[in-house]
């Protein structure tokens, strides 16, 4: 498995937001020999960067950071974030990272996707609840590290852009999201 970032809070906190950025696109050339593209950059220069400082500001320094980790099938994980939970018991939590300032109405009706407005066009995305379970599933599954040292894993959603009540998320279809909605943080 691959990542384009790995280290502690106290030591990416001191990096340059550009430096960051920099190390991972050469990083993700050398791993998968193409160019980031310009959504990712923009994730990475803003929601990944924003995270990093706040998690520095509020003094989780000890934790362990990596991003963009490499999963089966294609998909990367934004953010791992290792450390210890309240009982001192390792955790693996698992960050979905999203630019969305706004969802539209859930006119297909649909259950497992969202509509988000992205620019000007709405488009139909996978529900962030959903799409950080199918994460854990696998980390649980398929991860000899999470698996043999009985690491426990979980998922919060941070949408920093997000303009409306984080309600919608939970409303009519997507009801059967509501026990996870103090997982998902939003503006």
């Amino acid at each position: 498995m691959s990542y384009l970032l790995i280290g502690s809070i106290k030591e990416l906190c001191s990096i340059e937001k550009e430096k960051i950025i920099v190390e991972m696109k050469k990083r993700q050339i050398f791993i998968n020999g193409e160019k980031a593209n310009d959504s990712e950059v923009r994730s990475w220069e803003n929601s990944l960067y924003r995270l990093i400082q706040l998690l520095g500001k509020e003094n989780f320094n000890n934790l362990h950071l990596i991003a963009e980790y490499s999963l089966i099938a294609d998909r990367r994980i934004d953010v791992i974030l290792l450390g210890n939970d309240h009982d001192n018991q390792p955790l693996a939590l698992i960050v979905e990272l999203k630019q969305w300032s706004e969802l539209g109405a859930n006119y297909k009706k649909k259950i497992a996707e969202v509509n988000v407005r992205l620019g000007q066009d709405y488009i139909y995305r996978l529900h962030p609840i959903l799409q950080t379970y199918r994460y854990e599933e696998e980390l649980k599954m398929h991860h000899t590290s999470v698996i043999q040292s009985n690491i426990s894993v979980d998922s919060i959603q941070y949408l920093h852009n997000f303009l409306q009540d984080k309600s919608v998320f939970f409303n009519a279809e997507y009801s059967s999201y509501a026990a996870k909605q103090d997982r998902l943080f939003v503006k």
